[in-house]
């Protein structure tokens, strides 16, 4: 068990460099969004959305259209560490299968020095859209639990559907 627990703390210390943990990105995307890990690997800032799915506004307290139930700005690497991964892991899982709905739970605005990524996330449909220079679609699967969990831990007001 030490040892066990010896490299684990090995390979998050490697990980690491200065302050900024190092994710693996999924194998299975394809070219348009490569960016977007890009963007993330080199983030200054991390903003977290919880969303209310049912409404769409055009204005307002909105994040693309869906209303703003909380956000907050990820400043500690642990709550940014499991964002990241759990994001990744949904679209390394996602076989190909996407529902014709869009109902978006979580948001996320990823910032690095010259770039800025908005990702609106809909685990229930199996799809988020990503906002960059155009907009595009990336199929994910599983993840809501993961990024409620991060909701509750800052206690962010979440949607009670």
């Amino acid at each position: 068990m030490k040892l066990i627990t010896a490299n684990l703390l090995l390979l998050l210390l490697i990980s690491c460099n200065e302050n900024q943990l190092r994710f693996k990105p999924p194998q299975n995307i394809h070219g348009e969004v490569q960016n977007l890990f890009e963007i993330i690997e080199s983030h200054n800032s991390i903003e977290f959305y919880t969303l209310e799915p049912s409404t769409k506004l055009d204005s307002g307290n909105s994040f693309h259209g869906f209303p703003v139930l909380d956000k907050k700005q990820l400043t500690e690497e642990k709550h940014v560490a499991t964002i990241v991964n759990n994001l990744y892991e949904s679209i390394n899982k996602n076989e190909g299968l996407i529902a014709e709905c869009f109902f978006p739970r979580h948001g996320l605005k990823i910032k690095n020095k010259n770039e800025e990524i908005d990702l609106v996330i809909c685990f229930q449909c199996s799809h988020m859209r990503v906002y960059a220079k155009e907009e595009t679609t990336v199929l994910i699967e599983g993840g809501n639990k993961v990024f409620d969990q991060v909701a509750r831990q800052l206690n962010m007001t979440l949607t009670e559907n």
